[in-house]
């Protein structure tokens, strides 16, 4: 009789103990928690094994969070350093004068379509670098006064953003406007190079 009231009083502090636990864990009072039935408890517990399990998978999921956000973050800045040239008033005339033809990227920071062709145009940098000099214009730049009025002289026109406009020896050879796929700047390259070398350029 002795050993069994022992191991009765120290169940019911085990489970006493248990559900004071889980009252800590699941805002109720220690007092409600104390006057809990063994199978009152029983649920508690398990329910405190669900929290704990939640509680695991939120912490996991924040760091996976901060993970994407890292790496976000370095495709950013990826994508911001292996960016196009910008042509200014500062290289315009070098760029004139160089052998390669001239791709320029007519864009503005605030312009969706230009968004869409970045990385088309890239593409394009990438595989026509032995012929072509491929670099940005961003309209609203402010030290581009020189070059808008050299382009005005060469006759081109921007009319609408984006604008691709090829320039070969001085002269501009071809424009493009609106958004474009890798196949259109290709073929507007390989036909345009050709006819700059057979004879002088209109718009197409």
């Amino acid at each position: 009789g002795s050993t069994n009231s022992t191991v009765s009083k120290m169940s019911r502090r085990s489970l006493s103990t248990v559900a004071a636990a889980v009252a800590v864990a699941t805002s109720l009072s220690s007092s409600a928690a104390f006057m809990a039935s063994p199978q009152t408890s029983s649920a508690l517990a398990s329910t405190l094994q669900s929290r704990h399990d939640a509680v695991h998978v939120a912490r996991t999921m924040r760091r996976s969070q901060t993970i994407m956000v890292a790496t976000s973050a370095t495709t950013l800045m990826t994508d911001m350093s292996t960016g196009l040239a910008e042509i200014d008033n500062a290289n315009f005339r070098d760029l004139l004068g160089d052998e390669k033809a001239i791709l320029i990227n007519a864009c503005a920071p605030w312009c969706g379509p230009c968004k869409l062709i970045k990385p088309v145009v890239e593409r394009a940098a990438d595989k026509w670098a032995k012929a072509v000099n491929v670099v940005k214009y961003d309209v609203e730049n402010e030290n581009v006064s020189e070059l808008k009025v050299k382009l005005d002289e060469m006759g081109v026109e921007i009319s609408a953003l984006p604008t691709l406009i090829l320039l070969k020896d001085g002269r501009h050879i071809s424009s493009r406007t609106g958004v474009v796929t890798d196949m259109d700047v290709n073929t507007f390259l390989s036909r345009n190079l050709h006819k700059a070398r057979t004879a002088g350029g209109d718009e197409q």
